[in-house]
């Protein structure tokens, strides 16, 4: 049982962590939150999701059983999905923790090794307004004696004192680890642990190595040909998606001020010619400010507009967090499709267009794939 929590790099963490269990023999069920397209993306065996009579029964078992209990969408969603797992002769389950950790419906599950990505400002309104406050939330994962992983690169001290507390065995990659990136491979030194040259994966190096770097807590001896394959096959959408119909078009939900910044980060590793668009649409209970600043840092120009689901933000008032950067804003638009369709049609040959915000923000792209 691998449990991941943290703000932000969750998914990737998790889908690397599947990939590398896999390239080792392994039967692997993940579960992870939100979907993008299909409900059915939130559970998967062996990479392959479940087919919807499997989800159906799963959703009526957690109904019969309710017993008028009043349950969160989540919360049966993943009860759900624990049932799919539960009945699918597992060697390994890795589980993406929603919100939080402490409170948060995976945490029913008490984890062999528990993985926390980073800590940032997000959620603030349930989880606490400082990372001391949100790191508590999310160090409820842990159990006592149990291993455990951190990635973020300045662990608060609240979470160094929950690891303590438990005695829980620890490797801090801030403190243990060291990564070598290069355009075509890169190492990562963690503990006793050397791998050098690997293939650059799809997702953020930084994730990759918090779940290499957990691998022998499970596996004692990973094998280097098992790893390099894994490397190459793991993929998510959403982050740092090239768009099939548009080359120039980068797709990642990024949706909060510590996740713009990252992907910022990840961005200035890649040399582009031309100039840099952002369209932009944002959940109304973001920090749209915050935000719209890290990502003005490689920003030409944005695109902003409005979400039309439930907690959608209004292009309004991201035009106003957009006017506080020293960047243009090129009109007012009422979806992504809009506003993609306006920058695609202004934008050089040479340029590039990222696609941020939020996971609709995305979605509404990547469904336009589906259309076509």
């Amino acid at each position: 049982m691998i449990t991941v929590a943290g703000t932000n790099g969750k998914g990737s963490t998790v889908i690397a962590m599947d990939a590398l269990l896999r390239g080792h023999g392994w039967r692997v069920g993940r579960y992870m939150s939100p979907h993008l397209l299909d409900f059915r993306e939130r559970a998967c065996l062996d990479g392959q999701m479940y087919s919807a009579a499997q989800w159906l029964q799963a959703l009526d078992r957690v109904a019969a059983h309710q017993d008028g209990v009043r349950l969160s969408y989540f919360e049966v969603s993943t009860l759900a999905a624990l049932h799919l797992l539960m009945h699918s002769d597992l060697d390994a389950w890795v589980l993406e923790v929603g919100l939080g950790g402490r409170l948060d419906a995976v945490n029913i599950i008490d984890p062999d090794v528990a993985v926390i990505t980073s800590i940032g400002l997000d959620h603030v309104e349930y989880l606490g307004a400082t990372r001391e406050l949100i790191a508590r939330e999310k160090a409820g994962i842990l159990r006592a004696g149990r291993p455990c992983f951190i990635g973020d690169s300045d662990p608060p001290l609240s979470l160094r004192e929950a690891v303590s507390r438990l005695a829980a065995p620890a490797m801090w990659l801030c403190d243990e680890a060291r990564i070598v990136s290069r355009p075509q491979d890169w190492d990562l030194y963690a503990g006793p642990q050397a791998w050098q040259h690997l293939p650059r994966p799809r997702l953020a190096v930084e994730n990759v190595a918090l779940a290499l770097a957990a691998l022998p807590a499970l596996i004692a001896e990973p094998s280097r040909a098992a790893v390099d394959q894994a490397m190459q096959e793991m993929q998510l959408a959403g982050r740092m998606q090239t768009w099939s119909q548009d080359a120039r078009v980068l797709l990642d939900v990024a949706h909060n001020p510590h996740g713009a910044a990252f992907l910022c980060q990840q961005l200035k590793q890649q040399s582009v010619s031309g100039r840099v668009w952002v369209v932009i649409g944002m959940l109304a209970d973001k920090d749209r400010i915050a935000t719209v600043q890290a990502l003005a840092t490689v920003a030409d120009g944005f695109y902003p507009c409005s979400l039309a689901v439930e907690r959608g933000g209004r292009v309004e008032d991201l035009v106003k967090a957009i006017a506080l950067c020293d960047v243009p804003c090129h009109g007012h638009f009422a979806s992504p499709e809009q506003a993609l369709a306006a920058c695609r049609a202004q934008a050089a040959s040479d340029d590039r267009i990222i696609v941020v915000g939020s996971f609709y923000t995305v979605a509404a792209i990547l469904a336009l794939d589906c259309q076509s």
